[in-house]
């Protein structure tokens, strides 16, 4: 739903990573405007490929989305301290991602 959304409503080009590894591999030889992210990601975690994307000069000001089941609020904390802009909920809703990711993808 997410990705039907995301190419056919917001015209966004799509490029998925199989897990944190390889996401960071794409973010390093791809042009990417957003990424939303998974805290669930096998290989190496969401929250560890954000602080990756933090740490580098050249993706540390990329707009990151978490997708993710987990309402910690010690987790949410550190995401925000991280300098996530966004958190959102599975299940994902459309309403959900026209409000909060269209303003990023469209800009």
């Amino acid at each position: 739903m997410a990705r039907r959304l995301l190419t056919r409503t917001l015209g966004c080009t799509i490029v998925e990573a199989v897990d944190g590894v390889d996401a960071l591999e794409v973010l390093d030889r791809e042009r990417i405007d957003l990424a939303i992210i998974d805290l669930s990601l096998p290989r190496l975690g969401g929250v560890e490929v954000i602080e990756a994307v933090r740490a580098s000069k050249v993706l540390q000001d990329l707009p990151v989305f978490v997708v993710s089941q987990m309402r910690d609020e010690g987790l949410v904390r550190e995401l925000v301290a991280l300098g996530v802009s966004g958190y959102l909920l599975k299940p994902l809703r459309e309403e959900q991602i026209v409000r909060r990711i269209a303003p990023l993808a469209l800009s």
